[in-house]
C-alpha cells in the first residue's frame, strides 16, 4: 500500500501545480490578455493531470480497501475471534466515498479492540479520522465550487472555484505523504516506540 501511496501522492502534486498554473493564468487573464496557446495549454493540461489524480485517487482507494479487509482480518485471526462484520459490508464501509469518513475508522477501531495496545490503536486512528474528515471535507467544499462554476459566467467564480480545487489537491497530497507511514502501523505503534518501552523496563 505504501507503494501505490507514493504513487497517489505524485499524481496529486502534479495536479495541485497544474492547477495552481491555471489559476494564475485565469488570475492575469482578467486584466491582461494572455496567448491563446497558453489558455489551450494550460486548459488541456489541467483535464489531464485532473483525469490522472482523479484514477490515482481510485487506485488509492482500492488499495486502502484491500488492506483494511486484510489487516482487520489478520487481526481477527491473530485474537481467534470470529469477525461479526460480512465482508459485503466491510467493503461498502471501506469503499463508498463519504461513508468511508466513518466506516474506515470503525473497521480499524473494530479491529484493534482484537489486540494488546487498544488504547494507543484508538488514539492513533483517531487522528487519522480527523485528518481523513478534513480532507473529504475541503474536497467537498472544491466540488460545490465546481459546480457554481459551471453555472456560472463570472471569471471570479472560476478562478475561485480553480483555487478550491488546487487547495483540495494539495491537502490531499499532504494527507496522503502524511499518513502512508502512519496508517502501516496505526494498530501496532512504532517498533521503535515498543523496543524503547522495553529497554525502559529491562533498566
Amino acid at each position: 500500500m505504501t507503494r501505490t501511496f507514493s504513487l497517489v501522492w505524485y499524481t496529486l502534486v502534479a495536479a495541485a501545480v497544474v492547477h495552481l498554473i491555471r489559476y494564475l493564468v485565469a488570475v492575469v487573464n482578467r486584466s491582461t490578455p494572455i496567448p491563446m496557446w497558453i489558455d489551450l495549454l494550460s486548459g488541456a493540461a489541467v483535464l489531464v493531470f485532473g483525469t490522472f489524480a482523479f484514477a490515482g485517487m481510485l487506485l488509492g482507494l482500492v488499495a486502502l480497501v484491500r488492506w483494511l479487509t486484510a489487516i482487520r482480518a489478520h487481526a481477527y485471526a491473530e485474537a481467534d475471534l470470529y469477525d461479526p462484520r460480512p465482508r459485503r459490508q466491510q467493503l461498502l464501509l471501506a469503499g463508498l466515498p463519504l461513508v468511508n469518513v466513518v466506516g474506515a475508522p470503525l473497521l480499524l477501531s473494530e479491529a484493534a479492540r482484537c489486540g494488546s495496545d487498544s488504547a494507543g490503536a484508538a488514539d492513533r486512528i483517531r487522528r487519522i479520522a480527523i485528518a481523513w474528515g478534513l480532507v473529504n471535507g475541503v474536497a467537498l467544499i472544491a466540488l460545490a465550487y465546481r459546480i457554481g462554476g459551471w453555472f456560472s459566467d463570472s471569471v471570479q467564480v472560476h478562478a475561485d472555484g480553480l483555487a478550491m480545487v488546487t487547495l483540495s489537491f494539495a491537502v490531499s497530497a499532504v494527507f496522503t505523504r502524511w499518513a502512508s507511514p502512519r496508517l502501516s502501523t496505526v494498530l501496532t505503534g512504532l517498533v521503535g516506540d515498543h523496543d524503547r518501552e522495553r529497554r525502559l523496563v529491562v533498566a
